[in-house]
C-alpha cells in the first residue's frame, strides 16, 4: 500500500466523528475502454459538532506539494455555505508534520504567491498544525481541531 493511501486510513481511524470516505474512480467499460470516470470534490466528508468539512486529503514525503496535484482547489473553493469548511489536510512525512488549510487560503496562495508549489514552512504559516503521534510505523492524528 502507497503512503498516500496509509496516511488517509491512518487520518480516518484518528476521527471520533463521522466520516465518509468518497470512492475514487470507477466507471464502465472495462480498463482499456472506460467510458466515465467519477471526480470528487474531495476524498472525505465528516461531521462534526454542526459543522461539515469537505476534507482532501494530500502527502508527500519531500519539502513541498505542487498545486498542479491540487485538483480540487478550483471546485472546494466554490462552496460557499455557512458551517460547511472546504480544507485541505497536507501530511509531509519528512518531517512528520501535518497541516489543515482552507481551500480559499490555498487558492490565493497559488494565485498570489509565485510558486509552483506549497512547502512545509508555507503550510505552518498558513494553516493549522494537526499535531501526531506516531505508534510503532502508523500515525493517529489528533483531530481536535476540527
Amino acid at each position: 500500500m502507497n503512503e498516500g493511501k496509509k496516511f488517509e486510513q491512518d487520518f480516518i481511524k484518528s476521527c471520533d466523528f463521522y466520516t465518509l470516505r468518497l470512492n475514487d474512480g470507477g466507471g464502465w467499460s472495462n480498463a482499456e475502454n472506460t467510458r466515465f470516470t467519477a471526480s470528487n470534490i474531495c476524498d472525505f466528508v465528516a461531521f462534526k459538532q454542526g459543522k461539515l468539512y469537505l476534507i482532501e486529503l494530500k502527502s508527500c514525503g519531500g519539502t513541498s506539494i505542487p498545486f498542479d496535484n491540487m485538483h480540487q482547489i478550483e471546485k472546494l473553493n466554490m462552496v460557499s455555505y455557512d458551517g460547511v469548511y472546504p480544507v485541505f489536510v497536507l501530511n509531509f512525512r519528512k518531517f512528520e508534520k501535518t497541516y489543515m488549510i482552507k481551500a480559499s487560503k490555498l487558492l490565493e496562495l497559488k494565485n498570489t504567491c509565485g510558486k509552483k508549489s506549497i512547502n512545509y514552512l508555507d503550510a505552518e504559516l498558513y494553516g493549522v498544525h494537526i499535531p501526531q503521534k506516531k505508534k510503532i510505523s502508523r500515525y493517529v492524528y489528533d483531530v481536535s481541531i476540527l
